[in-house]
């Protein structure tokens, strides 16, 4: 039985990021490219450790010191992590993730299409609850709107839904070493959905639609995060917990190239070569 998770973290400003473990082992640090990636703490190692969660404990096993010995922590029990405090709690039950599949059922894949529906409204109001601390005006967006998918080769939709669908998942898999792979899953899951609806296969374009937006919602959630996360440096006045928010929000549009997203581009740019100038060794003089 697969062991499923939530990781809490607690900053020292008071503010928190939750990250669903769903499989194992993961990574935890603060590059984006970490399963969890702790953009908020400052004392913790690019890549600080691997998570493995077992039934009844987490194991966190250093990365950047490997000579030390692995922690074992029970769930509940809240543990530090450089300038964090990381809660784990254990998520009963299987996951609601929906794999369409030929030959599944009608009632089978009615379940997963009602669970998967679940998730996406309990995300929603995730979602909503990052927006109210959110400025509407600052949160450029991941993906259009008014852009409908469809079948590229509708003489072997069958086929290509197959194709297409392996292709979401793999995307999807690979979002913890570039998080563009999530979002061109996103896209890749919306024109399977397509291809399985020219066939007449509803009930498998409905759970590929359900995917999709669920990592869709999963990576807009990441983004307005990051996004709460520039404008308290600004506020703060901390230039770099600025500046390292913003490369990871940048590598997340970087699909992207609206006014928002130039906006954020140049802010980036200013306080790179801000950080250049204050870097360099004054002249002796003669």
């Amino acid at each position: 039985m697969r062991i499923r998770a939530r990781a809490h973290v607690d900053y020292e400003d008071g503010t928190r990021d939750t990250f669903e473990l769903a499989r194992s082992p993961m990574t935890i640090g603060r590059a984006p490219t970490c399963d969890a990636a702790l953009i908020g703490a400052r004392r913790v190692e690019w890549e600080h450790a691997r998570i493995e969660l077992t039934r009844d404990a987490v194991c966190l096993t250093p990365l950047a010191t490997p000579d030390e010995t692995p922690v074992r922590t029970p769930y509940g029990r809240a543990v530090a992590l450089g300038d964090a405090r990381i809660t784990f709690e254990r998520v009963e039950g299987p996951g609601m993730r929906a794999y369409w599949m030929r030959g599944l059922s009608v009632a089978v894949a009615t379940v997963i299409v009602a669970s998967l529906g679940t998730l996406v409204i309990g995300r929603r109001g995730a979602r909503a609850a990052a927006e109210e601390d959110t400025p509407s005006a600052s949160r450029p967006a991941l993906f259009d709107d008014d852009h409908v998918a469809s079948c590229d080769q509708e003489e072997r939709a069958g086929r290509r839904t197959l194709e297409l669908s392996l292709a979401a998942r793999a995307l999807r898999e690979q979002r913890a070493f570039d998080v563009q792979d999530g979002v061109r899953a996103v896209e890749t899951f919306a024109r399977a959905a397509a291809c399985a609806e020219h066939v007449g296969d509803a009930l498998g374009a409905d759970a590929l639609r359900a995917e999709g937006d669920a990592l869709r919602m999963e990576l807009e959630e990441r983004a307005a995060r990051l996004i709460a996360r520039v404008r308290r440096a600004r506020q703060r006045e901390d230039v770099e917990a600025e500046r390292t928010a913003l490369r990871s929000l940048l590598d997340l549009l970087s699909h992207r190239d609206d006014a928002l997203t130039q906006e954020y581009v140049a802010r980036a740019r200013t306080l790179e070569a801000e950080a250049s100038r204050t870097s360099r060794f004054p002249r002796l003089g003669r």
